[in-house]
């Protein structure tokens, strides 16, 4: 999607909109201090409507194409790629992506409103790749049979490892973009910190990465006996 968005001359499509936002205008016989306001009423139409379509366009379009696609293979893997979960998540990102390339053309004149509501519609887009990424954390369960093999229970633990890394680094992003810094900035600070309670939660850790290895090794069952010898 990133590399879709790139590829499309963002800056062509807003001085092409604005122009004809312009001539509009002039063809309507509105002069004076009435101008700009108008100019950026139509701007702010004109980018909800094409949020609009592009959702429209998901929706009615790849939600249902994918669908077909997925429902005549027999393999799995493309269930959990485009399944109908995966789809809307996906979605719900497109529209903003799109507001948020078109919002330079809208507030061009009011650069603190236009870094404000750009600010606000990139946490939104994290907030939604954070959904996505557990909605796809989750369809990776479609894998699993019922019976666990090793392998499969090492699966389910990385997959949890993952939905709290999402939920950290997503976090961080959002925290780095409601204060107006780079989100490297706080990742570096937090790695001291990180450190730091590494040491005081020592026991702690290790006590979660033995029981990870106890259950993804299925060393331990009901009705065994666990003995400690004595010091």
């Amino acid at each position: 999607m990133e590399k879709v968005a790139d590829a499309i001359d963002w800056q062509q499509v807003m001085e092409y909109i604005r122009i004809w936002a312009e001539r509009l205008i002039s063809d309507m016989g509105v002069t004076g201090a009435a101008v700009p306001v108008l100019r950026h009423l139509m701007l702010i139409v004109i980018v909800v409507l094409l949020a609009w379509l592009s959702d429209a366009v998901c929706r009615w379009v790849v939600i249902p194409l994918a669908d077909r696609i997925t429902r005549h293979t027999k393999s799995k893997w493309d269930d959990i790629l485009f399944g109908r979960p995966v789809t809307k998540c996906l979605c719900d990102i497109v529209p903003a992506v799109v507001v948020w390339k078109l919002l330079p053309m809208v507030f061009y004149q009011f650069s603190f409103l236009q870094e404000l509501m750009a600010r606000a519609t990139a946490i939104y887009i994290t907030v939604a790749g954070m959904r996505l990424l557990f909605v796809f954390i989750q369809q990776l369960k479609v894998l699993d049979t019922g019976r666990r093999t090793s392998v499969q229970q090492y699966v389910i633990s990385f997959l949890g490892i993952l939905r709290v890394a999402t939920l950290f680094v997503g976090s961080i992003v959002i925290i780095a973009l409601a204060i107006g810094q780079s989100p490297m900035r706080l990742f570096a600070g937090l790695g001291a910190t990180s450190a730091i309670l590494m040491l005081v939660f020592k026991d702690t850790i290790e006590g979660l990465v033995a029981g990870i290895r106890l259950t993804s090794a299925n060393m331990v069952h009901v009705g065994d006996w666990i003995t400690v010898p004595g010091t």
